[in-house]
């Protein structure tokens, strides 16, 4: 007698009618939604503006020069002839393209404002340097700025918001030619071990340790007090450096606490009695200073009207013109509309998806079904409860093997560089622990499951197929879109890193998976009603959440170290980290279970969510760190 976890023709067999349905109205509402994204994007990017994608060189500041990317942004009415120009920088994680709208808005009260992707985003080139050789960037910028014809070379000021404050804000301290003649710093951290030690508390105990794993660590360590004071820039503020100097931050900011902006602009004022929204100092000698306090958080900082009415008051006084009027920024109706792009044509790739079902499961069943021998309820218990124990032990070996064995930061991407060596060895040791209990079963009096012959050439193709269409037909639609609307996230910043992260997610997600559907889901067969699948999704879930939490142990100074800003709840680490790995690989347990009923091999599922992590961390979010 056989107990199975499906079969060789699935439970309920599929209706190509249905399959052909549910393709066509799936792509409708996806051209709906994507046409409605369209409307939106256009209405709030091209009114009043002419916008230009440029680039530039950063000759004579890097040897050899670096390409930057930027958009170029002209008003119908600039505010006189020539106009003065704006240089703006984006935040960490992000690009020019989320600042569009804002600069827009900026460019609409007459100013030509250059937005720029820093070093190691977007479409520049080059690595990240956490605020170190940012500047250079600008600095080009600013050159190439001041030799577009209709731009006053003699009245241009730069901006950012975040890393791209700090790039600004040091660019205006060490400039050589004075080109810049003011900054506005929106959320600009004084120094790297302020904001490290801020969101993760003491270096030491936690970050210092994940350091090895991420890619940063090729370039800087974050132990070495010498990188650190490379990377401070409060010291080097006076008060004429930078230049007529604008230092916004918000009230419930994260990355800058209000206090800390407040010793800033202290240093860059020379005075310790100044107060918030009132300048001191004069523009006529680059001397002039003002701190802005809103009611932002730092992420609200990117799109807030009183901040960006800020940063537009103060270029005007800076070149003594009137400002009249406030801006008006809707930067989250365009972010709305850019989601549905995106959405659209995802939803055009599950169409797609749909169609080559149709196709695919016309031609022929694709089995790669599992078929557990009866070893006894307690025997299949045992044996669950073994591999969950073992996947728990795997999980606190990881980083410790990974360091062993020089498995860190296989991929260029923030993010992406850490989780790839929690994947690299996670999947190495995970073969390690089931042949370690199929070792336990053949002790145990012979095979208590008979796996099928899983990956034959016909399954593993139609899988594989069923696995990349989606994401294929996305790409496709999305990269020319995006370029065309000035949407960010066209092109994977690294292609050997994009398709490099793909693989490896691939492999864990794929060997994760017939591990649980050998050892642990037979616990839970038959899965013939709807009530058993959701309990086994949820404990597979459960188990890959807890080890993915296990895994950080060995980083951290102790299993309750907390992370947070100071002055409110600190989490701990390992619980956080538990939480999102629940919700992390639900869709990976939910998916793999639907794959196998249906007859099709996991790794459909493996290499589907594997290529939409790698565009989201490669392409939306990308920051190249090596």
């Amino acid at each position: 007698m056989s107990r199975g976890s499906g079969s060789r023709t699935p439970e309920k067999p599929v209706r190509r009618a249905g399959l052909l349905k549910a393709a066509a109205a799936i792509t409708a509402v996806g051209i709906c939604v994507a046409a409605l994204g369209i409307v939106l994007v256009c209405r709030t990017t091209f009114s009043g503006v002419t916008l230009e994608t440029v680039s530039f060189d950063t000759a004579p500041y890097d040897f050899p020069p670096r390409k930057v990317s930027g958009v170029l942004i002209s008003p119908d009415k600039p505010v006189s002839i020539p106009a003065p120009g704006v240089v703006f920088s984006h935040g960490l994680m992000m690009t020019k393209e989320y600042y569009i709208e804002q600069c827009g808005a900026l460019a609409r009260t007459g100013f030509v404002v250059l937005a720029i992707d820093l070093r190691g985003h977007g479409a520049t080139g080059g690595t990240n340097d956490a605020g170190l050789t940012e500047r250079r960037d600008v600095w080009a910028a600013v050159k190439y700025l001041g030799g577009v014809p209709g731009v006053d070379p003699e009245r241009i000021a730069v901006g950012g918001h975040s890393l791209g404050a700090i790039a600004s804000t040091t660019a205006g301290i060490y400039q050589e030619a004075d080109g810049i003649k003011t900054v506005v710093a929106i959320a600009g951290q004084p120094g790297r071990e302020e904001a490290a030690e801020l969101l993760f508390g003491d270096i030491d105990d936690f970050l210092g340790r994940l350091w090895p794993f991420l890619g940063w660590s090729r370039q800087w360590d974050i132990n070495s007090a010498e990188d650190l004071a490379e990377r401070d820039i409060i010291s080097d503020i006076t008060v004429d450096r930078p230049p007529n100097y604008l230092l916004v931050v918000g009230e419930h900011d994260s990355a800058l606490p209000v206090d800390t902006a407040r010793m800033m602009m202290e240093k860059a004022t020379g005075r310790r009695d100044f107060q918030v929204g009132r300048t001191y100092g004069a523009f006529d000698d680059g001397a002039a200073r003002r701190m802005e306090v809103t009611g932002d958080t730092h992420s609200s900082e990117v799109y807030s009207s009183e901040v960006w009415n800020a940063l537009a008051r103060w270029v005007h006084e800076s070149f003594d013109l009137p400002f009249e009027g406030e801006l008006r920024i809707e930067a989250r109706r365009r972010y709305a509309g850019g989601a549905c792009v995106f959405t659209g044509f995802f939803l055009i790739g599950l169409g797609a998806l749909y169609l080559v079902r149709y196709v695919v499961e016309g031609s022929g069943p694709a089995v790669d079904t599992v078929t557990f021998d009866s070893g006894g309820v307690r025997a299949i218990k045992t044996v669950a409860v073994i591999s969950v124990a073992l996947f728990g032990l795997i999980s606190l070996l990881t980083f410790p093997f990974a360091r062993a064995t020089g498995i860190r930061a296989l991929v260029p991407f923030l993010g992406a560089d850490l989780y790839s060596s929690l994947a690299a060895s996670r999947t190495l040791l995970l073969i390690v622990a089931a042949v370690m209990v199929l070792a336990f079963e053949r002790i145990k009096g012979g095979r208590l499951h008979r796996p099928g012959k899983f990956l034959k050439p016909a399954v593993a193709g139609r899988s594989m197929l069923i696995g990349v269409v989606t994401v294929t037909v996305l790409m496709l639609l999305y990269a020319p879109t995006a370029h065309l609307l000035y949407l960010n996230g066209e092109a994977p910043v690294s292609l050997w890193g994009f398709f490099a992260f793909a693989a490896l997610v691939t492999a864990q997600l794929y060997f994760e998976q017939e591990y649980f559907h050998h050892f642990l889901l037979p616990a839970f067969s038959p899965t013939d009603s709807r009530g058993k699948r959701i309990k086994y999704i949820l404990m597979e879930s459960a188990v890959r959440g807890i080890a993915f939490g296990l895994a950080f142990i060995p980083l951290v100074a102790n299993p309750l170290y907390g992370v947070g800003r100071q002055g409110v709840t600190r989490l701990p680490v390992v619980l956080v980290v538990t939480i999102v790995g629940f919700f992390l690989f639900l869709p990976a347990s939910a998916l793999g279970l639907y794959a196998r009923r249906r007859g099709y091999s996991v790794i459909a599922p493996a290499l589907f969510l594997a290529l939409l992590a790698a565009v989201l961390v490669g392409c939306l979010f990308a920051v190249q760190v090596f």
